[in-house]
This record gives C-alpha cells, structure tokens and sequence, in this order.
C-alpha cells in the first residue's frame, strides 16, 4: 500500500511541476469530478455557469489533443532523426570503406592534374613496419605498358626509395637514356641508387626523371612514399607543382586513405 501511495504522490508531483503543458488534463480530469461532487452536495450551479464550466472543459479537451498531436509529431521527428542519423551512419561506413580503396584513383586523379602523358608514371607505396619492406598499393599510366606492377615489395635499403625514405623526399632528371645506351644508365643507376644490375635491367620502366616523396599522417609518422617518373630527361611541371598537390587536398585524402588502410590492418593482425 505504501508503493502505492509513495508511486501515485510521485505521479501527481511530475504532473504539477509540469503544469504549463498539462492544464488541459488538469481540467479534463478536475472538471468531472467536481461536477461530481456538486452532483453528490446536491449543488446547483445554474445554466450560466454550467455553460462556462463546459467550455473550460472544452478549452482543456481541445489542449489536451494538440498536445497529444504534439506528442505524435515529435515522435515523428524523433523517428524521422533516427532513420535520418542510420542512412549517415551508412553512407559514413560506405565514405569510410571508399576511403580505404582510395589511393589508386587519388593517384590518377593526381596525374591528370599533372597532364601526365605516355612517358610518365605514378605509383604509391605504403611501408610495411613488420617486414621494414614497401608495397606498392596503386599505380597509374597511361601507357599499359609501364603501368604493370613488377616487385610485390621493395626493400627500404636499396634504391633511391631508400635516400627519399632516410632524407623526406628525393630528385633527379636527366639520367642516361636507356634506349640508346643501355650500359651508361644500367652503371650510372648502380652507382648512384645502390640497385644490383639485374635489377635494374629488369625494371618495366627505366625512367630518367625521378621524383620521390614521403608522406606522414597526421601524427607526423612517415607511412608511405609516391613516385613521380619519367622517361623524359626532364617532368612536364615543376617539383613544386608536384609538390603542392601532395600538400593539398587530394594529398591529404591519400594520406588518410593509407592510414585507414594501415590501422585497419594492425586490428586485424
């Protein structure tokens, strides 16, 4: 009996303190019951006053059901929200999985805006912390031919990967032309990157122009590096050109697709 009472005090207590948005059952439910007791005492108000009791009445039925349609278009709202706030959850997890998947088209996208032609290539490299080891995650060419990836990693102490890796960025043009001797580019490229010479006749592209840069994220944590080449003596824009599109957005989105994709795979291990 005293949960009861304790549990109804508590009801009529919420009830007054919430009484500006309430009067209308105030009076839907006060209105009864005090005809009730004039009913009981044997009371007669008089036709007068009985209209404006009955319109009070009406007043507070007329409140009580906008309040209720209040309640219902809230609930609508509330509803509306929540598919509203489920499709963004989706089209973030959609966003975060593209993201991931990112960095060949980022790439692409890159030399275009470089006006890359048949000679030029571009390929992006993550660094493998476990195997200290480079993997390449996307590459782009107009021409098919160099656009095929050979290695399946690369080692970080070989090649000029390795001076851009230890020094934040690497460049150089006009190395010997392959086409027309083979032997001065094969020895110049042994002696200036450290690569075995098997290697380097074996590369699917013997560039001349080479530009390499590392990329951090944003806990300045080197996780990747991108290679400009060209078969030209020299590139078709400037180092800074090429520098400020890995600084501006398009960079940026590379970065973070790279580092998406690296802590990805640390949970995962």
């Amino acid at each position: 009996m005293k949960d009861w009472a304790k549990k109804t005090i508590n009801s009529i207590s919420i009830v007054f303190k919430k009484w500006k948005t309430n009067w209308g059952n105030f009076i839907v439910i006060l209105i009864p019951l005090f005809l009730a007791l004039l009913d009981f005492y044997d009371i007669d108000l008089g036709l007068f006053w009985l209209i404006i009791v009955g319109l009070i009445f009406i007043i507070g039925w007329f409140q009580n059901i906008n309040k209720v349609q209040d309640i219902e278009e809230y609930e609508k709202i509330i509803k509306d929200y929540g598919e509203q706030k489920e499709r963004l959850e989706f089209q973030l997890e959609h966003l975060n999985s593209s993201i991931e998947s990112y960095p060949e088209r980022i790439i692409k996208f890159i030399a275009k805006e470089l006006n890359h032609d048949f000679s030029d290539r571009l390929t992006i490299y993550r660094f493998d912390k476990k195997t200290e080891e480079f993997i390449p995650l996307g590459r782009y060419s107009k021409n098919n031919e160099i656009k095929k990836i050979g290695r399946s990693k690369y080692p970080k102490n070989k090649g000029y990967i390795h001076k851009a890796w230890t020094q934040g960025e690497f460049f150089i043009e006009s190395l010997p032309d392959f086409e027309t001797d083979p032997k001065a580019y094969v020895d110049f490229m042994h002696r200036d990157s450290n690569l075995e010479k098997k290697v380097i006749r074996e590369l699917t592209m013997k560039s001349r122009s080479y530009y390499f840069k590392t990329l951090s994220n944003k806990d300045d944590e080197s996780i990747a590096i991108i290679v400009f080449e060209s078969l030209d003596a020299g590139f078709k824009c400037s180092k800074n050109d090429m520098e400020n599109l890995i600084y501006a957005s398009l960079g940026e989105l590379l970065v973070e697709s790279i580092d998406r994709n690296l802590i990805k795979e640390r949970r995962g291990a």
